[in-house]
């Protein structure tokens, strides 16, 4: 027969691993930005694909000491594979026009959050758009490769 003792353990153990779960707060959701309570920034992720096995948990916009915008987006590959997104930054400026930056890699493992950067060019700037696509452009990388022949 088991004692008290016995059956109290597992259910203080399993109370605590539930406890450590919990998040302290909201999670910050895409679309979120800190240099402005009324600014959204926006965020686009140019493969259908994409959107179920990667998400834009933050976007953050600072301004610089020299004027200069700057951009941090922390993504989560919310699946079990590793995979390359690019992820490119438009900034919106003053006049309307744009500066656009390079496609940068962005190498992801299994369920990792990584962080792109970026620095508009001048102190222009006034938002911007943030946007992703799979590396590589002419397949997506979750659907099986055929075999020559099939």
């Amino acid at each position: 027969m088991k004692s008290m003792f016995d059956r109290l353990v597992p259910i203080l153990a399993g109370a605590l691993l539930l406890a450590g779960c919990q998040t302290a707060g909201p999670v910050p959701t895409a679309g979120h930005s800190s240099a402005g309570p009324e600014r959204q920034t926006r965020v686009a992720i140019l493969d259908d694909a994409l959107r179920t096995h990667m998400t834009v948990e933050r976007v953050d916009l600072a301004r610089r000491k020299d004027g200069r915008l700057h951009v941090r987006a922390a993504l989560r590959n919310r699946s079990g594979r590793d995979f390359t997104v690019q992820g490119q930054t438009v900034y919106i400026l003053k006049d309307g026009g744009t500066d656009i930056t390079a496609w940068q890699a962005l190498p992801m493992t299994a369920h990792q959050i990584v962080f792109m950067e970026t620095v508009s060019f001048g102190k222009k700037a006034e938002d911007c758009v943030v946007q992703f696509r799979f590396m590589e452009r002419e397949k997506d990388p979750f659907v099986p490769a055929q075999k020559p022949g099939d």
